[in-house]
């Protein structure tokens, strides 16, 4: 039997985007049912706690959210893969907002 072909993964961008932001929703409805007691426990992620986890998803959700409502751009020039590599440059100008 031979291999099967590949085909490119093809994006509805609108569909996509309805996906990312019903998940969004998914998160925010999650968290909003956590008590304060919770917030405070730790995570295992050194020394964070659920509170400081819950606010850098929260600012990366937002950023995305923003970006989503940004005009497509004309072409994609990147790899997935290649991706850390390229970004890597910009790490520290993201954190200080």
């Amino acid at each position: 039997m031979p291999p099967a072909r590949k085909r490119p993964r093809a994006y509805d961008p609108v569909r996509t985007r309805a996906a990312v932001l019903a998940q969004f929703g998914n998160v925010r409805a999650a968290v909003r049912t956590l008590t304060p007691e919770q917030l405070a426990l730790p995570t295992r992620l050194g020394d964070r706690t659920v509170r400081e986890l819950v606010v850098h998803v929260g600012t990366v959700l937002d950023a995305v959210d923003r970006l989503l409502g940004e005009p497509e751009p004309a072409r994609q020039d990147g790899r997935l893969p290649d991706w850390p590599l390229t970004v890597g440059p910009d790490a520290d100008p993201v954190a200080a907002t």
